[in-house]
């Protein structure tokens, strides 16, 4: 279930009210060219340029998990956005970023000096995603935490 509206003022208070009428399936995604009020966490707003960026939310049901297990969800979805990366950008390495020699968040487009095609770039994040929710809902949680482990930037290095 994929749901692309041109315009919306944020993807998850969209995918928070078809939870609420039971229209969300597992893996629901709503993506737009235009996020206009975007949300971040603690209260904090954030706009993106129009059809610039991708932005959406995935509905998923990860009845399946404890709660003292969420972080688990966190780790999964931290990795597909390192398994896109790496896969459909190239990049190589323990820190994606810093194979393109950044240590902060910045534009792909500024970093590369390429123009991408948004819907493309989402198909392959959404790939990742799924593959990554999947590895978690089949239990293969060691794998995941293993993975994960292995990609935090300077982890067990003085």
């Amino acid at each position: 279930q994929l749901i692309w509206l041109p315009a919306c003022p944020s993807t998850n208070s969209v995918a928070q009210q078809l939870q609420r009428e039971n229209r969300a399936s597992e893996g629901c995604t709503v993506i737009t060219g235009h996020q206009t009020a975007g949300r971040g966490q603690r209260g904090n707003q954030w706009e993106a340029a129009a059809n610039e960026n991708l932005t959406l939310s995935v509905v998923w049901h990860p009845t399946f998990l404890a709660a003292t297990e969420q972080f688990l969800l966190s780790q999964a979805v931290a990795l597909a956005a390192l398994d896109w990366a790496r896969r459909w950008l190239g990049a190589s390495g323990d820190n994606t970023l810093r194979a393109f020699g950044v240590a902060t968040a910045t534009s792909l487009s500024l970093l590369t000096g390429r123009q991408y095609d948004l819907a493309e770039a989402a198909a392959r994040l959404l790939e990742c995603l799924e593959a990554r929710y999947l590895q978690l809902r089949a239990g293969r949680t060691g794998q995941l935490r293993q993975d994960y482990l292995a990609a935090l930037y300077r982890y067990q290095q003085p």
